[in-house]
């Protein structure tokens, strides 16, 4: 029951933009009466939570599977980001009314955002735990190291600058400002 209410619920964001979603035209797309619904949201903002959340879980998924892959930590960090900013940047494009959902909840700070944002940020700090320990990168603390490059790509990632730049497809600069960052981590001090 709760996936088909998502599902209506994107639809209804889809076609009416997410300001004009109403419980009772999801109601109406599932078959059942809107009272219903308040058995598994409390209100429309916790089913627009809801509907993001679920696609949050999906990006970080994908995210995770290039975290927990094999192969050279310092590749899989470059991959990592560069995919977070295409995943970002085609639902953006392809699917704006619901990607103005997830931008409410980031500008908002929903407490479910906050917790994405830290669970992709220690998935950042396992690949640079990694590169640590196979010599990639000179050693430091992994999580303020994910912080400082989670930070430094923030043009790329964060939902309103996407939303802003998404027409222009700037993926070969987060390339290069990756190379700039990753070569900083494995140069030595002083050099």
């Amino acid at each position: 029951m709760r996936e088909a209410v998502l599902d209506a619920a994107e639809s209804v964001i889809r076609r009416h933009g997410v300001d004009r979603m109403r419980i009772v035209d999801v109601a109406r797309i599932v078959g059942v009466n809107h009272a219903l619904l308040y058995r598994h949201f409390a209100d429309r903002a916790d089913l627009i939570d809801a509907v993001s959340l679920r696609w949050l879980t999906k990006l970080q998924k994908k995210l995770e599977t290039i975290t927990a892959s094999q192969g050279d930590p310092d590749t899989r960090l470059k991959e990592w980001f560069v995919t977070l900013y295409a995943l970002l940047r085609e639902k953006r494009m392809a699917d704006p009314d619901l990607y103005r959902s997830f931008r409410l909840a980031a500008d908002e700070n929903r407490p479910y955002f906050g917790k994405h944002v830290a669970a992709i940020r220690w998935q950042v700090a396992k690949l640079v735990t990694e590169a640590m320990q196979r010599g990639n990168y000179r050693d430091s603390n992994p999580l303020e190291t994910a912080t400082v490059l989670f930070e430094a790509t923030t043009a790329f990632h964060h939902p309103a600058l996407i939303d802003d730049q998404a027409a222009a497809d700037r993926q070969d600069i987060l390339v290069l400002l990756l190379e700039m960052l990753t070569a900083g981590l494995r140069s030595t001090p002083g050099s």
